[in-house]
């Protein structure tokens, strides 16, 4: 049996065609610094790995902490949003790219493999902690940035 990884009816945005240039231009840009934000920038260096595997543990931890002392706030919206925010942007190349060309269930695959994979090389070289609470929020913050593209997509 062949799985379909195409969908024949492929959708996209109207002016897709006329803001190529821009939409290419900001993922570019998008993914560069998202990559110097996740291994290269100046707080990266002489991080010691931490691997957490436990869903939820450090955003209740951090979320719990932060609200009953009024202490650590930098660090919890650094962490929370942070994530969700760093995220967000990545639903537009995956949007004006793929969306459409590619099957719902390969979509939604791609979504959580990336951040996964950011997860995996901040934990082998090192710049980072392995968190599956960092996967989470990544993924919230791509759905999240493709529902609010959503209302823009319109049919060939």
């Amino acid at each position: 049996m062949r799985y379909r990884i195409f969908v024949k009816n492929q959708t996209c945005l109207s002016s897709f065609r006329q803001n190529r240039k821009w939409i290419f231009a900001f993922s570019a840009l998008y993914l560069s610094a998202l990559s110097y934000l996740l291994f290269f920038a100046f707080f990266r260096t002489g991080t010691t790995t931490r691997v957490n595997l436990v869903p939820f543990d450090s955003i209740v931890s951090l979320t719990v902490y932060t609200f009953k002392t009024g202490e650590d706030w930098w660090h919890w919206f650094v962490n929370v949003p942070g994530n969700l925010l760093a995220f967000m942007p990545m639903a537009i190349p995956l949007h004006f790219y793929l969306k459409g060309k590619l099957h719902r269930a390969w979509f939604f695959l791609l979504t959580v493999v990336i951040p996964c994979f950011a997860e995996m090389l901040q934990f082998v070289f090192q710049t980072g902690s392995c968190d599956v609470d960092d996967v989470i929020l990544n993924v919230a913050g791509i759905w999240l940035g493709i529902a609010v593209l959503n209302p823009f997509r319109r049919q060939h």
